[in-house]
């Protein structure tokens, strides 16, 4: 059985609202949890992509991301709604992106 995005959504808020995991020193709705998890499924499924991936994937979580933006190629951005992101460089929204992609890791320093 396939969950449509609305389905998942609507046992997230369920799950925020009636569940919790207890974790010694910690509390964590179940909602959270399965944010998470997701969240790390479609990292996985990114890296064997060429990274690009379509716009309603992106986090809704505060989290930045990377989009295409044709003066210099991309930008940073977070969500604010379904059409709105914004990209935190300049403070200024943009409409309607079609991709994103995650924010690079880091470079470790070579030995």
């Amino acid at each position: 059985m396939k969950l449509t995005n609305e389905q998942i959504e609507e046992a997230i808020d369920v799950l925020d609202n009636s569940m919790t995991i207890n974790i010694p020193s910690r509390e964590f709705s179940c909602g959270r949890v399965v944010r998470a998890l997701d969240s790390a499924i479609k990292a996985l499924e990114m890296a064997k992509s060429d990274g690009w991936q379509p716009i309603e994937n992106a986090p809704k979580d505060g989290a930045l991301f990377l989009i295409p933006y044709v003066p210099t190629g991309v930008s940073v951005a977070k969500y604010l709604t379904d059409e709105q992101f914004l990209m935190v460089e300049s403070d200024t929204i943009m409409h309607n992106p079609t991709k994103w992609m995650p924010m690079p890791l880091p470079q470790k320093e070579s030995e």
